[in-house]
């Protein structure tokens, strides 16, 4: 046999080796991660249109100065305060429509609500509703980790994560695999370095918080809960399978949310807002007629 035929193409052997699957080389398929709603990155939402108002035909007016305080529109900045008008008009009735009367009572006996029932469970029980997570979270910049709690049938779950858990907070849905969440969050973050010095300058103990080292090859350490329960962790390894997909996306989203706040705030700071005046309407007008409902009230 010459050794001609005992050579394969070039192409062929390439051809075999990119027609085997992960599964049949034994490689195992890592679940998809993404964010599946939409995630903020500071932009501001498009203005609400103004509500139309009818053409008042004003009967009287009375109107007077009163001094008022709101609240800052963001956290560090002073309160708004002056002095407004407020002014009422009466008018004459602009002939709205009126509102429409209350929807009767509903008999959860009846055959017909049951069967509506019914057809409304058949209707939802097929489909994949998202799993309710509810994280709190602290991020830690001088350490860079943070702590993480969770809740898992009713059971807090608590770890420290090298995730910086801020970058979670423009979005509210994802998902990994086959599994989807809708994340009901609540995060802050804790410069120690900052409340040292705030402790030293009041002549106070500092007392820094307890934060377990991280094991090498470890992405956290559980410090609540059993940890050799995979459903329980299911969460916090699905939190580090998202950000090692969309983690970039996250920063930048973060970054430029923190970005736009920063500028709205030397806005204000440069144009401190004012109390806006108030103008009430009132008219005089027909009550509805109503009948009564059996069984409910009115």
């Amino acid at each position: 046999m010459s050794a001609r035929h005992l050579i394969l193409p070039a192409a062929v052997l390439i051809s075999s080796v990119r027609s085997l699957s992960a599964e049949e080389v034994g490689v195992p398929m890592e679940p998809t991660a993404a964010i599946t709603s939409p995630i903020a990155d500071g932009t501001p939402p498009p203005p609400a249109p103004r509500p139309e108002t009818p053409d008042f035909v004003v009967k009287d007016s009375v109107s007077r100065q009163v001094d008022v305080v709101e609240a800052s529109p963001l956290p560090g900045l002073p309160p708004v305060a002056g002095r407004i008008s407020v002014t009422t008009r009466k008018v004459e009735n602009p002939g709205l429509p009126d509102l429409p009367p209350p929807l009767p009572p509903v008999d959860m006996n009846d055959p017909a609500v049951q069967a509506r029932l019914a057809e409304i469970r058949e209707r939802f029980q097929g489909q994949d509703q998202p799993v309710i997570a509810i994280v709190a979270a602290t991020w830690y910049v001088q350490e860079k980790v943070s702590r993480i709690n969770w809740w898992v049938d009713g059971e807090q779950m608590s770890c420290v994560s090298r995730l910086n858990m801020l970058h979670f907070g423009g979005f509210g849905e994802f998902k990994v695999g086959e599994r989807r969440y809708a994340l009901v969050m609540g995060l802050g973050s804790e410069d120690t370095g900052r409340l040292e010095q705030l402790a030293r300058a009041k002549g106070v103990e500092f007392v820094p918080p307890d934060l377990p080292v991280i094991p090498d090859g470890q992405d956290f350490a559980v410090t609540k809960g059993d940890a050799a329960d995979a459903q329980k962790v299911q969460l916090i390894r699905d939190l580090h399978a998202l950000s090692a997909v969309e983690g970039i996306r996250m920063e930048e989203a973060y970054l430029a949310r923190e970005q736009a706040n920063k500028e709205k705030e030397a806005y204000l700071r440069a144009h401190p807002p004012k109390p806006k005046d108030v103008m009430i309407h009132y008219w005089r007008g027909q009550r509805p007629e109503t009948k009564a409902v059996e069984g409910g009230g009115q």
